[in-house]
């Protein structure tokens, strides 16, 4: 889903409008699904502050 959404190295991408219209369950789930993207460096992520959006960016691994 991340591919086919950031075609650009420009590209970010919002966990609102990523998990826009899901259930709670299911937003939990892609949140935590970010976050293991992130430690195995796929993805950047970045949240200016508390409750604030995150957003996604490609991390060095994207690609692979």
């Amino acid at each position: 889903m991340l591919k086919r959404n950031m075609t650009d190295k420009s590209i970010t991408l919002s966990y609102n409008e990523l998990s826009k219209g899901c259930s709670r369950r299911t937003a939990a789930g892609v949140f935590f699904e970010l976050l293991q993207l992130k430690s195995w460096d796929y993805i950047e992520l970045e949240q200016n502050g508390e409750y604030a959006d995150i957003v996604v960016a490609k991390g060095n691994k994207f690609e692979q």
